[in-house]
């Protein structure tokens, strides 16, 4: 739970993960760090968080949101570790507020987030939804007055 504003930064887990350590990775300095990814196993995804924390993605970022995993589920009749599990434990594991099932990733009718816009996570409220706010137009209008 809590509330963090920042910039958005993030996408795809794999490739964010893939940029660690080059000069090309993510500032999440201050950011609500948002992330998703399509068809990678739970373990997959576990991996990849446990890589991104231990590499201090979420050191200093004000907090998460996770996106649609469509694809990610634990093969059905397996004892597989389900995503949600994954989820929760990395959420236990940072000292932010990390947010779950938001619309945005690889599906139908997804959001689109404007990478580097300015923003609020509020996950104040156990009672009420969490909620992800634009605080800056994502679009710029110019022309001829």
């Amino acid at each position: 739970p809590g509330l963090a504003e920042g910039p958005l930064i993030g996408g795809n887990l794999a490739l964010v993960v893939s940029l660690l350590g080059s000069s090309d990775a993510p500032d999440t300095d201050g950011a609500i760090v948002v992330l998703e990814d399509v068809n990678e196993a739970p373990y997959r995804v576990d991996r990849m968080l446990t890589q991104a924390r231990r590499a201090g993605l979420f050191d200093r970022a004000a907090g998460v949101a996770f996106g649609s995993f469509v694809g990610c589920d634990a093969p059905p009749g397996t004892e597989a570790t389900d995503l949600a599990y994954v989820l929760r434990t990395f959420a236990e594991a940072v000292a932010i507020p990390v947010v779950t099932g938001f619309p945005f990733g690889h599906r139908p009718r997804g959001w689109s987030f404007p990478i580097g816009c300015a923003a609020r996570l509020d996950a104040t409220d156990p009672k009420r939804a969490a909620a992800l706010e634009l605080l800056d137009s994502a679009t710029e209008i110019r022309g001829d007055a």
